[in-house]
This record gives structure tokens, C-alpha cells and sequence, in this order.
């Protein structure tokens, strides 16, 4: 012992080496387990007066002597060590002073305590003292036969099972009637109210944070409560499964706590529930558990003793007018403790709730994939699956945001689109020039724009054919090869049939590009940015693309001046192009085609990617965002007739209408722009001019759209914009009696 220290040794060893021998029939150490035994535990040995020691056989005069003395001494610590306390300003120290003072005595002590304004303890003084008899006005036979019908052998077995229910919460007094204060709503309201305000008094922020790093970091999470306690155990992990999905309530039907025990870890945390009505038997689990090394939070009652084997304690307040305990400060405290965990894990807290919510609203369809009796009842399992895993990705989705590696697709798709509409305008842009130098006539100028838009729309066509077969990043990427090969053959072109040929190509990669770029956006966004990231399209094309062009001719035919000139507007759209191409191969495929194709676990690897803000980079250990069950196949697919049949056959017709006839005037207006007002006499350079300021109104306009579109219903926007149009394609006709009215009207 001198060596090691005391510690090391157990309570029966230490006993023997103060009552240094034992008997015939026990050693000392034997001796002290007999006394530890009867008197149940240490704490009952030391409260044993000289009368109950000396009844035992082996403790004679001295020993029993020796026992008192260590009694004494116990006692005369906690008061020394009371006493130097400068403040009673809590109740656990009022209640340690007390029993200090009066807790070894047999009989019941009123006992004052004065204080100073800074409650410090001036001195205590005892009221009263007395037996049940006497404070009853009766005898102590007339006690004693009334505690032996309540069943108990003497007062002292009586006074010990009060003690002992006290401690565990039991409610010693209930009234025969209930009372005002009971069903008064306003008392229960301000009930509640002090409960809240007590508890959450006592509990700093920093505390918080650090139950929820420490449940967050934890291996797992294990939920345990007894009695009253359990609901709120169980309310506790149900909300946690919300963010972490490691928390295991404790113990289960049928189950016991040695099973759990034997799992828990030093990495977990445990949070015990242990309000009133407690179990006699929880310090004795504590003080187990404590061996296992746990991070232990204790949720209790007000009138609960601090665990030293919990690294946290939080006391919540349960007073009530009534006969029942208000738990309203302990879902209070639940709701604090879960919220914090929620903002501590972040983006994982937020994926995994994703997830859940995600079941949630799958549920029907979950409940119908029971073993399938026959075909048709698996193929509505399949569906329902699939459905599922749509769900689900949408709300990961969701849940992603909107990243760096979402804003990188951005830029290389939008990248892409511009170069497409500046390659759109080309022909308007060179055909002053060819009318020049090749002899061609207008008529021949706009049949190379009829031979580029009608390949475009031909290429819209196939590229969703091909898209939907072998996935939008491979047509994305076939496009703008095309598109570039395409701008190629126009700089080199010998001869005008052959210039017609390269613009065909430009075509079919033109009409492609637009489409799939629109469709790839659209599925890698949530529905929140969808509309956003696909109207940046129109801004980025439709607006600042159709500005630039005649700005980028302009700079051209500056820089290289000169009959071939025309050729260097193809060919330095070719370089960026490009590069473009080359960049674009970090682009992932979209997650919605790879779940509709059933490559779940593709459909993961990219999501993650997404989530990690980083193009171009394989996550070793993906998150599980998506889950499949066995049913899992391709999305049946959709055919092109049926946007032609039954309530869609009208809405196709019209949009298509409108969208056809827009889409022509602005092209052949635009783009021959250059070629018209070269007719009427101006410059080449005041053309381009001119220009410039009529295409302004294309960013004005996309500018305009994308921003109602987020306000307004998007019908109203696209009304308006058609009914703008068609005004002022009239009056570009008719009244444009000036320049001045051209650039008006135009723009």
C-alpha cells in the first residue's frame, strides 16, 4: 500500500487493516466484507451506531471504538471543509452542510441557517427535535403499532424506506381533492415558464457546444431511461436519428443492461435519463458504467445529486402545481442540446436528414414493395423504387446547395454556349464582306443562315435522342466537337458550297450544344436553382452573346483588315473552342441520367463531387446519398408522340409556335442586320455599330426575364415578352422611318 498507494486497494482490505485481526472463523479482511455486507455498503457501516456494531460477532469494545472514531472524523472533514465555504448560494451545499450536521443523528432536526446579503453562513442554530410521538401528541407504542400495520418490522425499517423513495422521487404526498392551482391554466403556463427559465439559467452555451462536438465525434450514441424517464429517452433518440445515425436507446424489450454494457466503448457517449421517479439501483449503473470510460450526460431533476462518474450534469426543473412532474424544461433542454448538434454537423447533418426526409415522403411507395405475387406487382415495386431513388436524389440535391463544382459546370457550359452564339452570328457578321469579294447576293447570304439553323434544329432532335441513350456529358462534348470542326472548314472554305457545308456542321453542333447545355443544367441543380442556372443560359447566349458579336467582328476586321478577313472571324472562334473542349472533359455525367439509367452507385461518386466543390476528383469513400433496393432499373422512357397527345398536344403546339416565331425573326433579323444596313448605305464600321446597340437589347431583355422569372409566374413573363415583340416587330416594319427608329425598334 505504501508503494501504490491506498487506491489500490479494495474496501474490505482497507477495513482489515484497521480492525487488524479477525476471528476463528474469518480473517480481518473477511471481517470487514461481513460488516460492509450487513450494513449495506460503507455509507450504512459509517451511519451505525456503537449499539448495532457491538450485536456483530468479532467487533468487540476496541474495534467498534476504532469504527466510531473514523465516524467522527468523516464527519468533523465535511464540516471542516463545509464551514471554510464563503457562500451557501447553492442548494447542493445547504444540503451537504445539513446532513453534515444532522444526517447521523436518529432522530429528525429542524435546523436554521442564517446568512449575510452575500450568503455567507453567520452560523446555524436548531430549532427543534423530536420523534413522530411526539411532534403526533402520542405515545411511541401507539407509533410503533402503526407502523407494523403498514407492514414495516420498527420505525427505523419505516423511516429508511421513506428515505430511500425520497431519494428516488417518489411522490410522498398526494392530496385527497384535486385543487384550483391544478386545473388553472395560467398556473400551469407560468409553471412551465419558471421551469424553463430555471433550467435554461443554469446551463451555458460552452456547455452545450461541448455535448454536441463530443455526440457528433462520438463512435455511438446510447439512450438510456427508466420508468417516467424512458419517453424521454425515447424522444431524445428519436430526434437524433434525425442528424446522426448511430443512437441506440437502451435497453429494449426483453433486453438487459448487462448485453449493452458489454458494447459500450470509451469513444461513445451515453446520455442517461434519471428524473423522477428514479430506479434505487442507478448509482450502481452510473458507477459501472463510469469503468467503461464513456462520455456520460446526465439529464435529472432539480432535487438530483451531482455523478461524479458523469462528465456532464443538467438539471431541469419539474415543479408542477399539480400531482404530475412538468417535463416541459426537459424537451426544452432536449430541443437545445439536438439544435446545437444540428448546426455543429453541417452540410452531413443536413445530407442525412435529407436522406430521412426523403423516406418520409416515400413511405407509400416503400410500404409497396412487399415480396410481388406475380409480373405486374413487380413491375409496381420497380416503379415505386425508382420513384424512390428520384426522391431521394432530388433532396440530396437539395441539400448540396450550390458549390464551387456546380459553378465550375457553369462556366465551362456557358463558356461553350457563347463561343456557339458568336459562331451563330458569324454569317451576319461576314456578309458584307462576301457580298464584296465573292460576288454573292443577300438571297445567297441568307440561305447559308437557312443552312445553319435548319441543321441546328436537326441537331436538337438527334442530340436528345443520343443524350438520352449515352448520356449528356458524351453529346456535350460530341457538339462543340463538332461546332469547332465545323468553324474550321468555314476559315479554310475554297469555294461557297463548301462554306454552306461547314455551316451545316456548325448547325448541328450549334442546335445540340443550346439543348444539352439546358438539360444538364436543369439536373445538376435542385429545383431551388433550376430555373436560375437555366436562365443563365439565355443571358449568357441569347443576351450577351448577341451583343458581343458584332463587337467581336468589329475588332476583327480591325486587327486584320484586308479581302480575306472573314476568314480570321471562323478561325479564331476555333482556339477557345478548344479549350473548352479540352477543360470539359472534367465535367461529370448528370446524376438524374445516371439514376435513370439505375447506376445508382455512379450517381453517388458524382453527387459527392459535387459536394466537395472539386471538378475532376474521385471520392475514395463516397457518401451514400442515393439507396437502391434490388428492384432498381432503368426510368421507362418517355416517347416523343405523347408531348403531342391528350392535355399536352395544345400546350406543345403553342409554345412551338411562338418559340419558332421569335426564335426565326430575332435570327433573321439580327443576324442579317450587318448585310441589311450595309445595303442602306452605311459603313461597315457604323453597321457593326448599330448593331451593337440593337443586340444591347437582348442583354437588357434576358436581364429583365431571368429576374421576373424568379418573382412572377414564369407564363406572365413569357406572355409579356411575346406580346413586346410582336409590337415591336411591327413597328420595326412599318415605322422605321429613321435611323433612330431602327435602333429603337431593334433593340
Amino acid at each position: 500500500m505504501l508503494a501504490h498507494g491506498p487506491a489500490c486497494l479494495s474496501t474490505p482490505e482497507l477495513l482489515g487493516i484497521i480492525l487488524r485481526t479477525g476471528t476463528r472463523e474469518r480473517n480481518a479482511v473477511e471481517l470487514g466484507q461481513m460488516l460492509l455486507d450487513h450494513f449495506n455498503g460503507l455509507k450504512g457501516l459509517l451511519s451505525a451506531d456503537a449499539s448495532a456494531l457491538r450485536q456483530l460477532d468479532g467487533i468487540g469494545p476496541a474495534k467498534c471504538a476504532e469504527l466510531l472514531v473514523i465516524r467522527e472524523l468523516q464527519r468533523r472533514c465535511a464540516l471542516e471543509s463545509l464551514t471554510d465555504l464563503p457562500v451557501l448560494n447553492q442548494a447542493d451545499k445547504v444540503r451537504e452542510y445539513c446532513l453534515a450536521h444532522i444526517g447521523h443523528l436518529p432522530v429528525e432536526h429542524c435546523l436554521a441557517l442564517f446568512l449575510d446579503n452575500q450568503l455567507r453562513l453567520i452560523c446555524a442554530e436548531e430549532i427543534s427535535r423530536g420523534t413522530l410521538a411526539s411532534l403526533a401528541h402520542v405515545s411511541n407504542a401507539t407509533v410503533t403499532r402503526f407502523i407494523r400495520r403498514l407492514g414495516y418490522s420498527n420505525y427505523e425499517a419505516a423511516r429508511k424506506q421513506v428515505r430511500s423513495e425520497k431519494k428516488a422521487g417518489s411522490p410522498l404526498l398526494l392530496a385527497a381533492t384535486e385543487t384550483e392551482a391544478e386545473r388553472s391554466l395560467a398556473t400551469q403556463l407560468q409553471q412551465s415558464q419558471n421551469n424553463l427559465a430555471s433550467t435554461y439559467r443554469r446551463i451555458p452555451d460552452s456547455l452545450l457546444q461541448e455535448i454536441a462536438q463530443a455526440i457528433l465525434a462520438a463512435r455511438k450514441v446510447w439512450v438510456l431511461g427508466f420508468r417516467s424517464s424512458h419517453a424521454l429517452a425515447n424522444y431524445f433518440r428519436w430526434q437524433l436519428l434525425q442528424i446522426v445515425p448511430e443512437a441506440q436507446l437502451i435497453p429494449g424489450p426483453g433486453e438487459t443492461m448487462g448485453e449493452h454494457l458489454a458494447g459500450i466503448h470509451a469513444d461513445d457517449v451515453v446520455v442517461i435519463f434519471a428524473l423522477r421517479r428514479r430506479v434505487r439501483n442507478m448509482d450502481q449503473l452510473i458507477g459501472q458504467m463510469a469503468q467503461l470510460n464513456p462520455n456520460v450526460l446526465h439529464i435529472t431533476d432539480q432535487l438530483s445529486a451531482e455523478k461524479s462518474a458523469c462528465r456532464w450534469t443538467l438539471r431541469c426543473d419539474v415543479q408542477s402545481p399539480g400531482v404530475l412532474d412538468n417535463h416541459v424544461a426537459v424537451i426544452g433542454l432536449c430541443h437545445l442540446i439536438l439544435s446545437q448538434v444540428m448546426d455543429q454537423a453541417g452540410p452531413a447533418g443536413r445530407r442525412h436528414l435529407g436522406m430521412v426526409e426523403a423516406f418520409h415522403d416515400s413511405f407509400l411507395e416503400l410500404k409497396q414493395q412487399t415480396l410481388p405475387a406475380d409480373t405486374g406487382q413487380a413491375q409496381a415495386s420497380s416503379t415505386a423504387n425508382n420513384h424512390t431513388v428520384q426522391q431521394q436524389l432530388e433532396n440530396s440535391l437539395e441539400t448540396i446547395g450550390v458549390t464551387n463544382s456546380h459553378r465550375k459546370v457553369l462556366a465551362l457550359i456557358l463558356l461553350g454556349v457563347l463561343f456557339d452564339v458568336l459562331e451563330q452570328n458569324a454569317v451576319g457578321l461576314v456578309g458584307p464582306l462576301l457580298q464584296e469579294h465573292w460576288g454573292l447576293t443577300p438571297r445567297d447570304v441568307g440561305f447559308l443562315n437557312t443552312l445553319t439553323f435548319a441543321a441546328a434544329a436537326l441537331g436538337r432532335l438527334l442530340s436528345g435522342y443520343i443524350a438520352d441513350h449515352y448520356g449528356r456529358r458524351v453529346m456535350l462534348t460530341i457538339n462543340l466537337a463538332l461546332f469547332t470542326l465545323g468553324a474550321l472548314i468555314c476559315a479554310l472554305a475554297p469555294s461557297y458550297w463548301v462554306l454552306g457545308l461547314g455551316r451545316m456542321i456548325v448547325g448541328f453542333g450549334l442546335g445540340g450544344e443550346i439543348s444539352i447545355a439546358v438539360t444538364m443544367l436543369a439536373e445538376f441543380c435542385s429545383s431551388r436553382f433550376r430555373g436560375t442556372a437555366v436562365g443563365t443560359i439565355n443571358v449568357a447566349g441569347g443576351g450577351l452573346g448577341n451583343m458581343l458579336a458584332p463587337a467581336f467582328g468589329l475588332l476583327v476586321f480591325t486587327l486584320f483588315p484586308g479581302p480575306e478577313s472573314w476568314r480570321w472571324v471562323f478561325g479564331l472562334l476555333v482556339m477557345p473552342a478548344f479549350m473548352v473542349l479540352f477543360y470539359r472533359r472534367y465535367i461529370p455525367e448528370t446524376p438524374r441520367f445516371l439514376v435513370s439509367q439505375g447506376r445508382i452507385d455512379e450517381a453517388n461518386q458524382v453527387l459527392n463531387i459535387l459536394a466537395s466543390g472539386k471538378l475532376g476528383r474521385h471520392v475514395a469513400n463516397p457518401y451514400p446519398y442515393l439507396h437502391s433496393g434490388p428492384q432498381a432499373q432503368k426510368a421507362e422512357r418517355v416517347r416523343l408522340s405523347e408531348i403531342f397527345q391528350g392535355p399536352l398536344a395544345m400546350r406543345t403546339l403553342v409554345t412551338g409556335i411562338a418559340v419558332c416565331m421569335t426564335y426565326g425573326a430575332q435570327l433573321t433579323v439580327l443576324t442579317l442586320m450587318p448585310t441589311l444596313l450595309v445595303e442602306q448605305g452605311y459603313s461597315l464600321v457604323k453597321s457593326y455599330t448599330f448593331t451593337i446597340l440593337m443586340q444591347s437589347g437582348s442583354l437588357l431583355g434576358a436581364l429583365t426575364a431571368s429576374y421576373l422569372g424568379s418573382r412572377v409566374p414564369r407564363k406572365r413573363v413569357f406572355t409579356f415578352g411575346a406580346l413586346l415583340a410582336c409590337a415591336s416587330g411591327l413597328a420595326f416594319g412599318f415605322l422605321s422611318f429613321n435611323i433612330y427608329l431602327v435602333l429603337l425598334f431593334g433593340a
